[in-house]
């Protein structure tokens, strides 16, 4: 897989999101009886997922046309072994972590990315934040069970749902810092 190809499904999945977190909104303007808001934003859902059908058909048109090209693909960055996946010979993008800093000093920087939001979370509080109704990849932020779908971060007896990017990551950690409160400082390392 090129690196352009990563980035196509980077893309996809941050739109995923995106729109997942506009079907939320549009769920709480549907409780507010705030019908014309929620129809604009209903329309503004589906421009979106055009514009996903867009980027999906520039992928498929990438990958048929350009993907196996040879002066292509010998002008691709070169990929460490760490960052290779042996099982399928996929390249991956260089691997991000977060560094989180609370107002009272506490600092958490775990090895990977999932980790550290998963105890930036714990420190927050699995209950506060399972309030905030927050849905990754389809599914509540914190779950009492396994994923379906993808991999979790199981930590005090909760599963993190933890498959997304490091960006994403960092978007949810400053949401809910900034719906409880908290003064935190999170960075991408």
């Amino acid at each position: 897989m090129t690196i352009i190809e990563t980035s196509f499904q980077e893309i996809c999945t941050e739109l995923d999101i995106c729109i997942e977190n506009m079907h939320q909104f549009g769920c709480e303007l549907l409780r507010a009886s705030n019908y014309d808001d929620a129809e604009s934003l209903l329309q503004k859902i589906r421009d979106l997922k055009a514009f996903q059908d867009k980027v999906n058909a520039l992928n498929a048109e990438w990958c048929e046309s350009f993907s196996n090209d040879p002066a292509i693909q010998d002008n691709q960055e070169d990929v460490s072994e760490e960052e290779a996946n042996h099982e399928t010979g996929r390249r991956r993008m260089k691997h991000t972590r977060l560094l989180v800093k609370f107002a009272d000093g506490t600092i958490v920087a775990e090895k990977s990315a999932a980790m550290t939001f998963a105890k930036t979370l714990e420190i927050i509080g699995f209950d506060r934040v399972a309030s905030a109704n927050i849905v990754v990849n389809s599914e509540d932020l914190i779950g009492n069970e396994t994923s379906k779908k993808y991999n979790d971060t199981y930590l005090d007896g909760v599963y993190v749902r933890t498959h997304s990017s490091t960006n994403c990551k960092k978007k949810i950690l400053e949401k809910l810092a900034n719906e409880f409160g908290l003064n935190l400082e999170v960075t991408v390392i």
